[in-house]
């Protein structure tokens, strides 16, 4: 565990991290849209790969896509998913 993480988990919880081991790792490529019109934000991440000291298995076909709003509103991006049978 990195410094920067070992003093949030110091400053957050009871917790150490000493009582912690990475045992599993994921990578992806993400991208981040903002609009310029409303409080939205269009994340997108891909080429999701999953590993550990023995093993590693990757799924360059799932895409993740996450829409955060201030507040639940009309989304164009959910809109069109939706109208395409996307989940």
């Amino acid at each position: 565990m990195d410094t920067e993480s070992a003093r949030f988990l110091r400053q957050s919880t009871p917790l150490s991290h000493l009582d912690f081991e990475g045992i599993m790792w994921v990578d992806y490529t993400r991208i981040t849209l903002v609009s310029k019109h409303t409080l939205e934000r269009l994340t997108i991440d891909q080429k999701l790969t999953f590993r550990n000291n023995i093993h590693q298995k990757a799924y360059p076909e799932i895409v993740i896509a996450a829409v955060k709003q201030e507040k639940a509103s009309g989304s164009p991006f959910i809109h069109i998913i939706k109208k395409h049978g996307i989940r």
